[in-house]
C-alpha cells in the first residue's frame, strides 16, 4: 500500500482537488444561486497538474473550463456570469503556460542530470586509471562505468594496430552482440563509423544508426538511440575506437561533446601511461625480488624517475634525473617537491604534489634551466603509489624532449628557409595549406601565369591561372583525395601517382589559357606534414614542357610521313641487323612475297625464306666488308609460280655512324624476264619462218631464174630467135619473188612510214584475217586517230594483231572488231570479239597478254583486258594526250 501512495499519489491528489472544484461550483452556482465563485482554489489543481506532467495536464485545465460553462449554460437563468467565459480561457492559457515551463524545467533537470552522470563517469575513470594498471581489465572497467552510471545506454572500445587488427577490446551493455564486431575487427575490417573517425580528431555524431551505419554489426543496437565515435591515440603504433549510445535529444548538445572528448582524453592518457609504465612497471615488480636489479633499471634507464613520500618529500631521483638538470640528488633528498629554475615556483610545485597525493594524475610539459644555465625541457608523469589501498606516496617520469622542441625550433627555422627557397626557385611553385589557401606564390609562376603574388596570396583563386571555370588543381585534389579516396578516383584520366614520390602526383596537360598559343605543363604535387604527421598542405610545381612537347609532335608526324613513304612505295623494302633478324618490313614487301604475321612467328619458316637467308648473308659479308651500294638478283617461288627479284643493298648505320644492318629493296623483274624470254621465244620462231620462207619460196624461184637463165643462154647460142617464152617466164618468177620479198618485208615493218600508215596496215590484216581464217573482222575509227610516232604504231599493230590472233585461237570468234578512237584529250584502241573469253577464276596469265601489256608500257600507254559483260573478249589500249 505504501508503494502504491508512493508512486500513484499524483492523480489521487488531483482528482480529490477536482472533485472538491467541482462540489464548490455545485454549491455556489446550483444551491446559492450566486454568480460568484472562489475560483482561485481552481488554480491549485491546474497549476499541479501541469507542473507534474507539464503540457499533458492540460487536460485538468480543458476539464474545469467545460464545467464552468456548462454550470453557466444550464444555471443562466439565476444569473448572469460572462466572467465564466474569460476564467475558462484563463485557466487553459495558464496550463498551457505552466506546462511548457514545467517540460523545459524537466529537460533541463534530465540534461543537468545526464552531464552529472558524464562527470561522475568522469570521476570514476580517473580514480579506475590511477589503479588499474592492467590494459585490458581497465578498458573493460571504463566501459562499464560508463554504462553503470546510467550515463550511457552501451558503450565500447576497441584498439587495433598498423594493419587495422584488433588487439585488445571492452564493452559494456552490450553482451554477445559484440562478438560480431570483434570479429569484424580481428579480419581488419573496420566500420563507417570507425573509418571516418580516424581522419577527424572530433568526436563523429550519428543521429540515426539505422541510416547512417549500413554494414555494422551493432546497427540493431543502435536502432532507436544516438551515438557518438572518437578516435583515442594512446600512442605508439597503437590506435582505439571509443563509442557510446546516447539519448537523441542530448546528441546534439555541445557540452555533451566536450565532456565525451574530455573521457576520449583521460582514456588516451590512461593507456599512454599504461604503454610509459610498462617497462618501469616491470622494474618496480622486480624491486621486490632484488634491489640491485631494481636500481640498474632505474639508475640506467633512459628517463628522469623520482619518487616522494606521503608528506611531499624527495625519497629517490635517478642519475638521468640528475644529468636532466645538471644537479646532484643529495640536494633533493629529504626536500619538499620543488623544480629547480623551472616556471614552476614552489607553491605550484607542491600543489601539483599534492594533487597526486589525493589521488589524482597529473601530466604536462615545463621547461628549466640547467645549472651551468642551458635550457632543457621535460615532460612529467606523476601518480600516486598505493599499499594496501592506500597512498603512500607517488612516483613521477620525465621524459626529455629537449631535442624534440629543438627540432621544432628548428622545423620553423627550415620553414622559413623553404619558403625563401621557393621563392628564389626558377621553377614555378605555389603552396596551400590546409584550408586550400595560397601562402606561396612565387616569381617564376607569377611570370608563367601572369598573376602577381599580391594578388593570389590568401585566397582560394589559384585554379584562375589554369582554367575557364572554378575546379581543384592538383594540390586541392592530393588533399581532398586523402580524406576522400574517390576524390581522387573521379580524376584518375587525369592525373597519376609519382614513381619518385610516396605521396605526390604528377600529370601532363595542356593549358590554352597560358599565353598566346598555350603551353603543356608537368604538373608534380605533394602533401605537406607536420612532425606528428598531420596534414598541413600541399606543393605544387609547374614545368614548362612546351618545347619539348612540340618537338616530339613534330617527331611524331617526321616519323608518320616517313612510315606512310616507307608503306607506300611501290619498291619492297627489308631491313636487317647484323645477326639477319628483321627490323622492319614495308607493306610492299609482305604484298610481293604473300606474307602475314605468321611469317615471322618460329614455325613460319617457307621455302623462299632460304633463298632471302643466302642472299642476306651474301650481302651482309660485303657490306661489313665495305661496300656502299650492292645490286642482287634472286630466283624463289611464291604461290607455285617462280619470281625473279633484283634486291638492292645499302649499309644501315647507327646515330654513330657504326654498321648495324642492311638495308634491302627489292624490284620484281619477273614479268619482264618472262616478257624477255616469250620475246626471245617468239623472234625465233619468226627467224625460224621466216628463214623457211625465204628457202621454200624466195631461194626457190631464184634458184629456178638461174638454171632458166643457163638455159637461155645455150639456146640463144644455137637458135636466138627461140629464148621469147623463156624470158616471159624468167620475168613472171622475177615477179613472184618480188611479191614474196615485199610480204617478208611487211611483216617484218607492217607500218610503213608514211601518213596514217597504222589505219592502213590494219585495213590490210583485217582483210588477210578474212581471206584465210574465213571470220568477219571490221575497222571502225571516230576522230582523228592519227599516230606520227611509227614506233609506237608498230607496237599498236603487234598488239592488235597478237588479239586478233587470241580471239580466232582461243577465243573461236566469228567476228571481230576494232575500234580506234579519239576522245578525252587521248587515243584508244579496243578489239572486241564474240568469242568464248577468258577462263573465270584462272589466275595465271597468258605469254600473248604479258606481250601486249609490255609493248603497251613501252610506248608509256594504259593496257586492260577482260571478258565482256554481253560476252566475248575485250582488248582496250589507251594512249594519253
Amino acid at each position: 500500500m505504501t508503494e502504491w501512495l508512493r508512486t500513484r499519489y499524483k492523480p489521487v491528489v488531483i482528482a480529490f482537488l477536482l472533485l472538491v472544484s467541482l462540489s464548490l461550483m455545485l454549491y455556489f452556482y446550483g444551491y446559492l444561486h450566486v454568480g460568484t465563485v472562489f475560483i482561485h482554489f481552481f488554480y491549485i489543481p491546474i497549476i499541479l497538474s501541469s507542473l507534474w506532467w507539464g503540457l499533458r495536464g492540460i487536460w485538468v485545465s480543458v476539464f474545469l473550463s467545460v464545467s464552468i460553462l456548462l454550470m453557466h449554460i444550464f444555471l443562466r437563468r439565476y444569473f448572469q456570469t460572462p466572467d465564466d467565459f474569460f476564467r475558462a480561457f484563463m485557466f487553459v492559457l495558464i496550463s498551457i503556460v505552466v506546462g511548457g515551463l514545467s517540460e523545459r524545467f524537466a529537460r533541463t533537470r534530465e540534461r543537468m542530470s545526464h552531464l552529472n552522470l558524464v562527470l561522475r563517469s568522469i570521476r570514476d575513470i580517473n580514480h579506475l586509471m590511477t589503479k588499474e594498471k592492467d590494459r585490458d581489465r581497465l578498458l573493460k572497467g571504463i566501459c562499464a562505468t560508463l554504462v553503470e552510471n546510467r550515463s550511457y545506454f552501451y558503450a565500447w572500445i576497441a584498439l587495433v594496430d598498423e594493419n587495422s587488427r584488433l588487439v585488445a577490446s571492452g564493452e559494456a551493455g552490450l553482451g554477445d552482440a559484440f562478438f560480431l564486431m570483434t570479429d569484424m575487427l580481428t579480419n581488419g575490417t573496420l566500420p563507417l563509423c570507425v573509418h571516418r573517425s580516424l581522419y577527424q580528431r572530433h568526436a563523429i555524431l550519428t543521429k540515426d544508426p539505422g541510416l547512417e551505419c549500413a554494414g555494422c554489426p551493432l546497427k540493431a543496437q543502435y536502432a532507436d538511440k544516438g551515438r557518438m565515435t572518437i578516435i583515442i591515440h594512446p600512442g605508439g603504433k597503437l590506435r582505439g575506437i571509443l563509442s557510446v549510445s546516447i539519448p537523441e535529444d542530448v546528441i546534439a548538445d555541445p557540452e555533451e561533446r566536450v565532456l565525451f572528448e574530455e573521457i576520449a582524453n583521460d582514456i588516451e592518457y590512461a593507456l599512454g601511461g599504461i604503454e610509459l609504465r610498462g617497462d618501469h612497471q616491470l622494474a618496480l615488480d622486480e624491486l621486490k625480488e632484488s634491489e640491485e636489479r631494481f636500481r640498474s633499471i632505474i639508475e640506467n634507464a633512459p628517463f628522469g624517475y623520482y619518487r616522494i613520500d606521503r608528506d611531499g618529500r624527495y625519497e629517490y631521483v635517478n642519475p638521468q634525473w640528475e644529468r636532466m638538470f645538471g644537479l646532484a640528488a643529495g640536494d633533493f633528498i629529504g626536500k619538499r617537491v620543488v623544480v629547480p629554475a623551472s616556471g614552476l615556483d614552489e607553491q605550484d610545485a607542491g600543489s601539483l604534489a599534492g594533487r597526486v597525493l589525493a589521488g589524482e594524475t597529473v601530466r604536462g610539459e615545463f621547461g628549466a634551466h640547467r645549472k651551468e644555465g642551458t635550457m632543457t625541457f621535460q615532460t612529467y608523469y606523476c601518480h600516486p603509489l598505493y599499499h594496501h589501498g592506500e597512498i603512500t606516496g607517488a612516483e613521477g617520469f620525465l621524459n626529455d624532449i629537449t631535442e624534440r622542441k629543438n627540432a621544432e625550433l628548428a622545423l620553423h627555422k627550415s620553414r622559413r628557409m623553404l619558403s625563401q627557397i621557393v621563392e628564389g626557385s626558377p621553377i614555378p611553385t605555389f603552396v596551400i595549406d590546409e584550408n586550400h589557401r595560397l601562402t606561396h606564390w612565387n616569381r617564376a609562376c607569377e611570370i608563367l601565369t601572369v598573376r602577381s603574388a599580391g594578388k593570389m596570396i590568401g585566397t582560394r583563386r589559384q585554379w584562375e591561372a589554369f582554367y575557364a571555370s572554378e575546379r581543384p588543381t592538383m594540390a586541392d585534389l592530393i588533399m581532398d583525395g586523402t580524406r576522400d579516396p574517390s576524390v581522387l578516383a573521379n580524376y584518375s584520366h587525369e592525373y597519376r601517382k609519382s614513381t619518385i614520390l610516396a605521396e605526390a602526383w604528377e600529370s601532363e596537360r595542356f593549358f590554352p589559357a597560358l599565353g598566346k598559343r598555350g603551353r603543356w605543363l608537368f604538373l608534380t604535387a605533394a602533401l605537406l606534414r607536420d612532425a606528428e604527421g598531420n596534414i598541413t598542405g600541399a606543393v605544387e610545381t609547374l614545368q614548362d614542357v612546351t618545347g619539348r612537347r612540340r618537338a616530339e609532335e613534330e617527331k611524331i608526324k617526321a616519323y608518320t610521313e616517313l612510315e606512310q613513304i616507307f608503306n607506300t612505295t611501290p619498291v619492297g623494302m627489308r631491313v636487317i641487323d647484323r645477326n639477319f633478324n628483321t627490323i622492319h618490313i614495308n607493306r610492299r614487301f609482305m604484298e610481293m612475297f604473300d606474307l602475314d604475321s605468321s611469317h615471322f612467328s618460329r614455325d613460319g619458316r617457307r621455302a623462299w625464306d632460304r633463298e632471302i637467308a643466302k642472299a642476306d648473308r651474301v650481302l651482309m659479308k660485303r657490306i661489313l666488308g665495305g661496300a656502299k651500294y650492292l645490286e642482287y638478283e634472286i630466283r624463289t617461288r611464291i604461290m607455285d609460280d617462280d619470281a625473279v627479284f633484283i634486291v638492292h643493298a645499302s649499309p644501315y648505320f647507327s646515330n654513330d655512324g657504326t654498321v648495324i644492318g642492311v638495308i634491302e629493296n627489292f624490284t620484281s623483274i619477273t614479268e619482264m624476264r618472262n616478257l624477255q624470254n616469250g620475246i626471245m621465244r617468239v623472234a625465233e620462231v619468226e627467224r625460224q619462218r621466216i628463214g623457211q620462207d625465204l628457202h621454200d619460196g624466195l631461194g626457190q624461184n631464184l634458184t629456178a631464174v638461174s638454171f632458166l637463165v643457163e638455159a637461155l643462154k645455150e639456146k640463144s647460142a644455137a637458135r636466138p630467135g627461140a629464148v621469147k617464152g623463156e624470158i616471159e617466164k624468167i620475168e613472171s618468177m622475177v615477179r613472184d619473188a618480188i611479191v614474196q620479198t615485199r610480204s617478208l618485208s611487211r611483216m617484218l615493218s607492217p607500218v610503213e612510214m608514211e601518213k596514217n600508215g597504222l589505219r592502213s596496215a590494219l585495213d590490210e590484216m583485217a582483210a588477210s584475217t578474212e581471206k584465210i581464217f574465213k571470220v568477219t573482222c571490221r575497222i571502225s575509227q571516230e576522230g582523228n586517230f592519227f599516230i606520227d610516232d611509227n614506233q609506237a604504231a608498230t607496237h599498236l599493230f603487234y598488239i592488235a594483231r597478237e588479239a586478233v590472233t587470241n580471239s580466232i585461237k582461243h577465243g573461236k570468234a566469228r567476228h571481230i572488231d576494232i575500234s580506234l578512237a579519239a576522245a578525252g584529250g587521248g587515243l584508244r584502241m579496243a578489239i572486241r570479239d564474240d568469242g568464248s573469253g577468258a577462263v573465270e577464276g584462272k589466275k595465271s596469265v597468258g605469254l600473248g597478254l604479258r606481250i601486249m601489256r609490255y609493248r603497251a608500257g613501252i610506248i608509256g600507254a594504259d593496257f586492260s583486258a577482260g571478258n565482256r559483260d554481253g560476252g566475248g573478249f575485250e582488248v582496250s589500249v589507251l594512249i594519253n594526250a
